[in-house]
């Protein structure tokens, strides 16, 4: 008899979980919460653990700018303008790259709380300069815009085709990153709070060309797409597989500079 009762009030408490999970989206928190509860008088605390990793996620890590400059880029107080360079031959087979690539990192590091310059005021600065961006813009534009920090991605190989692989779409781009500082004292005090905000308007109006730029960070960036197989150009086009690409590597360059979870990584 208290086999056949125990059998039935188990039963009953799994179909009084499928009940509550087929409800209304609103109430997934209580739904959870009340399974976490039922399993931890069943299973312990391993499953209530392995619940709340689902409802949070895991742990969001250190940008690889944080961490190997210990500044935060994604103050809204500090402005970033993002700058991208590419070599002849990349240019003549994509023709906007350089403002694709920009347009990416851009709105994926705006998306995660990176006040950034507004690509489209970049590209109209570079029409109305030559219609082409060089490295040694880079000082003008900071000072037009007035940044606090400059990405600079100096593109030094970019293809969606491999030579050696006809008919075939595999992305490959190997670049170098780096970010410029207003002035050599960003380092020192950026992530501090200040003692007082009564002369903060007049800071910001110093001349940016008397705080000539600094080299903070750079690193070597290489992404390949697919890793592992390519695809058939009988099942894409160049057009659906470029964009993919860019996005790709517009992505993971941004992810360079906020904090993220290694699930997002691509």
């Amino acid at each position: 008899m208290d086999r056949q009762q125990n059998h039935f009030d188990t039963a009953r408490r799994r179909d009084s979980i499928g009940t509550i999970c087929s409800g209304r989206p609103g109430r997934r928190w209580f739904t959870l919460v009340l399974v976490t509860l039922l399993l931890l008088s069943t299973t312990g605390c391993q499953i209530v653990i392995g619940v709340l990793m689902i409802l949070k996620g895991l742990p969001k890590q250190d940008s690889d700018f944080r961490t190997k400059t210990g500044l935060n880029i994604e103050d809204k107080n500090k402005k970033v303008v993002v700058l991208c360079t590419s070599p002849e031959k990349a240019k003549q087979e994509h023709v906007a790259l350089d403002m694709e690539i920009i347009q990416e990192v851009s709105r994926t590091l705006r998306a995660n709380g990176v006040n950034v310059i507004e690509p489209k005021e970049i590209l109209t600065w570079i029409d109305d300069h030559g219609g082409e961006l060089l490295e040694s813009d880079m000082l003008e534009i900071g000072q037009k815009f007035n940044v606090d920090y400059l990405i600079q991605i100096q593109l030094d190989q970019y293809s969606i085709t491999d030579p050696g692989s006809p008919g075939l779409f595999r992305g490959n781009v190997s670049a170098k990153v780096r970010v410029w500082a207003r002035d050599s004292k960003v380092a020192k005090k950026d992530g501090k709070k200040a003692k007082s905000k009564s002369n903060d308007s007049k800071a910001k109006e110093t001349d940016f060309a008397s705080q000539p730029l600094k080299l903070i960070y750079t690193r070597p960036y290489t992404n390949t797409y697919p890793a592992h197989q390519p695809i058939s150009q009988d099942n894409e086009s160049s057009t659906v597989f470029g964009k993919k690409f860019q996005t790709r590597v517009g992505l993971s360059i941004a992810q360079l500079f906020y904090d993220h979870r290694m699930e997002e990584e691509m």
